[in-house]
């Protein structure tokens, strides 16, 4: 398997399994918090909606940061592949909070709207659930990526098919 593919598995694995970690507690939080809703019925919907388009936000951006590490795997700090995906996804949450929080300024029509946004991503919950989800896709990109390096890997496939080599 080359580098961008195996880049793009252990990207699509990382995202989708933080990614859903990170949704369930968050769910399981929602629902302590309101133990008897109005419309349980409710709760099984917003869970079933949110495991999906986690999913589907998974795949194509685990595929794109799959990708982006796979480019620069050899230009990130440390031998670790672990601490390399950490790495990667303190730079990716940040510049997708930074669009994020740009796109609310932009379009919201009052300033006084975006006051609750900020104080999401700034709350000690915000906070914890964003480190963590950083650390979980971060180790999983690394575990995935594996560390058997790509040089022996393609020692052994060429090995096994002396014709290609």
């Amino acid at each position: 398997m080359g580098k961008i593919e195996r880049g793009i598995k252990a990207g699509i694995l990382a995202m989708i399994i933080a990614n859903l970690i990170s949704t369930v507690v968050s769910l399981l939080l929602i629902a302590l918090l309101i133990p008897y809703p109005s419309n349980p019925s409710f709760l099984f919907f917003m869970f079933t909606g949110v495991i999906v388009g986690t999913l589907i936000y998974g795949v194509i951006t685990g595929a794109v940061l799959g990708t982006i590490y796979a480019a620069i795997y050899a230009f990130l700090p440390s031998k670790s592949p672990i601490i390399k995906g950490i790495f990667l996804g303190i730079v990716y949450y940040l510049i997708s909070i930074m669009f994020e929080y740009l796109f609310v300024l932009s379009y919201s029509p009052r300033s006084m709207e975006t006051g609750g946004y900020t104080t999401m991503i700034l709350s000690p919950a915000g906070l914890i659930s964003l480190i963590s989800e950083i650390f979980i896709f971060g180790y999983f990109i690394g575990k995935f990526w594996g560390a058997e390096s790509i040089e022996s890997e393609m020692i052994k496939q060429a090995s096994m098919h002396p014709g290609m080599a």
